[in-house]
């Protein structure tokens, strides 16, 4: 009898593996490195934490993300030389835009709720962490989420904005 159990739990493996599609893991766009985490409150710094992905469900990633302090500091940088690909960085509403693909916000259009379009001078409120932060609030998929993003390495104008938690709304 066990051995029939074993041999059907096989079969039903072997055929669910052939009805799914293939995963595949995320490449992070350039010079962004993070590691999300579901739901876990960090107890590291930045700087410690892994700089691969990690991919661990299919669709939208929710809750905290983490990035290499080093990450962002080579992404300030170039926003500071005038990259183009490091000074979307800038406005967070764009920054939001490029940084929801890496997790999990694909293959469906993501829609701006509020602010409906990117800003030219983003609003900025002092969060709990005594940094410049700001919200985002996107709609996937049928679903609306709320983006809050910080500034780590610089505050004000010229300061890169990065995601730092996704909520699910509602």
């Amino acid at each position: 009898m066990t051995r029939i159990i074993v041999l059907l739990a096989s079969v039903l493996l072997v055929a669910v593996a052939a009805a799914s599609p293939p995963l595949t893991q995320r490449t992070p766009a350039p010079l962004v490195t993070r590691t999300p985490l579901p739901t876990a409150a960090p107890t590291t710094s930045p700087t410690s934490l892994p700089s691969t992905p990690a991919v661990t469900s299919i669709g939208p990633h929710t809750g905290a993300v983490y990035y290499s302090l080093s990450s962002l500091r080579q992404i300030q940088r170039g926003a500071d030389a005038g990259n183009r690909a490091d000074t979307i960085y800038l406005n967070p509403v764009s920054a939001t835009l490029r940084l929801l693909p890496q997790d999990g916000f694909s293959g469906a259009p993501i829609t701006l709720v509020n602010p409906a379009t990117v800003p030219a001078a983003p609003t900025a409120h002092v969060g709990e962490d005594t940094r410049p932060e700001t919200d985002v609030i996107v709609r996937f998929r049928g679903h609306e989420y709320w983006i809050v993003l910080n500034q780590f390495v610089r505050h004000g104008p010229d300061g890169i904005w990065s995601v730092i938690t996704i909520t699910p709304m509602g």
